[in-house]
């Protein structure tokens, strides 16, 4: 009788255990929020693929402020002549999304080529975020 008590004890003990670390893993994955503005993006390197010369090729990057401040898009930059792009909002209140949208123009360039965007905030962790364009270029048929 008392080994079926002690039994029993031990199952809900066990019961308890997992809903705790049930509850307690399901808080780690919530999305964090930093204190001050935060910017994040939802990636940092686009891969045009295999292109073709003389070609207008579209991307996108959206960015969040995962802070708990005002985020100001102070700059954005493309390294080259070849890559134009649209900032998007300036600025964004917590959990606001925007997106800096461009275009790159492949022109006579041939094989693999990287273009970089450069995107200055007001977040005091990340003043500066290099974003990356990717292409492999084939060189157009005669």
């Amino acid at each position: 009788m008392i080994t079926m008590k002690i039994s029993a004890c031990i199952k809900v003990l066990g019961i308890i255990c997992s809903v705790f670390l049930l509850v307690l893993a399901c808080r780690n994955t919530q999305a964090k929020t930093y204190q001050g503005p935060h910017i994040s993006f939802d990636k940092t390197e686009y891969d045009l693929g295999r292109i073709g010369q003389n070609g207008e090729y579209g991307f996108s990057f959206t960015f969040t402020n995962t802070g708990s401040d005002t985020l100001n898009i102070l700059d954005v930059k493309s390294s080259c002549g070849c890559t134009v792009v649209e900032r998007g909002k300036d600025t964004l209140e917590p959990g606001e999304s925007s997106e800096i949208k461009g275009t790159f123009y492949s022109l006579k360039y041939k094989g693999r080529l990287v273009r970089a965007i450069s995107v200055k905030s007001n977040d005091p962790d990340n003043r500066e975020v290099i974003l990356y364009i990717n292409s492999i270029i084939e060189e157009a048929r005669q």
